[in-house]
């Protein structure tokens, strides 16, 4: 019965990783990697855990992990551009980002996007970013990086839009939910971001981080 039991442990970190858990995703994450290395949406959750709980260097090892195992992970791909801080981390980013198989995918393009924004070439990163979109509209990842990009160029109206299509498409439970209302509540519109956690939250009510919004008062 040792599948079920990771199969259980999976669904478990699954649960609590994606409302914003990521100490009780710990606790757990390692039982399914020590039973069964390969198992890469495990070691991928636990890239994001460690990344979340501080540590940085065990998450890049772990993202890393992946992207040998699975050259074509576009997830791991852009997780790894995401915790890049300091020159060490940059090289890996950027030879795992020459490697990387299939360059016209939004995962991709979104990585290369997030490497061009952090060297502040934000037309690179705006050409990355509307592939990414023309690749898939629908992609709340990429409307994201695009309201992160709107924002680096002071066009306030054009990040709040983005923003709240990122919300809107994303799945629930995940901190994508979020960033619409955060970004509302940061510019003094609370009331707004209340709103919209109410409506869009009412039937996932064991959302950890919209449910501590909503208790700090937004």
């Amino acid at each position: 019965h040792c599948w079920q039991g990771r199969v259980a442990i999976r669904r478990l970190c699954k649960l609590w990783f994606e409302p914003g858990a990521p100490h009780k995703a710990a606790s757990l994450l390692i039982n399914p990697r020590e039973l069964s290395p390969n198992e890469l949406a495990s070691r991928l959750r636990l890239a994001r855990t460690y990344s979340a709980l501080g540590h940085p260097a065990e998450a890049k090892s772990e993202a890393l992990f992946v992207l040998q195992d699975s050259p074509a992970n576009g997830e791991a791909l852009m997780f790894l551009t995401e915790i890049v801080f300091g020159p060490e981390e940059t090289r890996a980013a950027e030879q795992a980002l020459e490697k990387f198989p299939e360059k016209d995918t939004p995962m991709y393009q979104l990585a290369v996007s997030h490497m061009a924004m952090r060297k502040l070439d934000l037309t690179a990163a705006k050409t990355a970013i509307t592939r990414a979109l023309l690749l898939d509209a629908e992609s709340p990842e990429a409307h994201e990086r695009m309201a992160l990009l709107y924002l680096l160029q002071k066009d306030s109206s054009g990040a709040k839009a983005e923003f709240r299509t990122a919300a809107e498409l994303a799945s629930p439970r995940t901190k994508m939910k979020i960033v619409y209302p955060e970004y509302e509540a940061r510019n003094g519109e609370a009331g707004t971001a209340k709103k919209f956690l109410d409506s869009r939250t009412s039937k996932t009510p064991n959302f950890v981080m919209a449910r501590y919004l909503l208790t700090r008062g937004t």
